[in-house]
């Protein structure tokens, strides 16, 4: 399974860890505010997989009133349908620690931990 994904060194990044079922997971880390995660050669996070679709979803990083940072998800129509914590994915919100599952690929959303140095 073939994976890329870029990042930048502004802002605080946020993590996703992908994984297969039961797999050790690989972190990927993204400053930007859109990230397109799928198969196709345009996606952010690309996952070279069979049971992903070319778009599978898109995570987006806005800001809540409080300035802590917030993660909206919208699926696309996909052969395979993603789930969030087991429901199918609708277009909404998810925090650090909600998975999506697509076929037996693995998302997870994490929040990363500045050490004070």
């Amino acid at each position: 399974m073939g994976m890329t994904g870029e990042a930048t060194a502004s802002g605080k990044p946020f993590v996703l860890l992908v994984s297969l079922t039961g797999g050790k997971p690989i972190s990927y880390s993204f400053d930007q505010p859109r990230v397109l995660v799928g198969r196709g050669v345009d996606a952010d996070l690309r996952i070279e997989h069979a049971g992903v679709s070319r778009w599978q979803f898109l995570v987006e990083r806005g800001i809540g009133s409080a300035g802590e940072p917030r993660f909206r998800i919208t699926p696309y129509e996909a052969t395979n349908p993603a789930y969030v914590n087991d429901r199918p994915a609708v277009e909404g919100t998810i925090v650090p620690g909600d998975v999506v599952a697509v076929a037996d690929v693995r998302v997870v959303l994490e929040r990363r931990v500045e050490k004070a140095k």
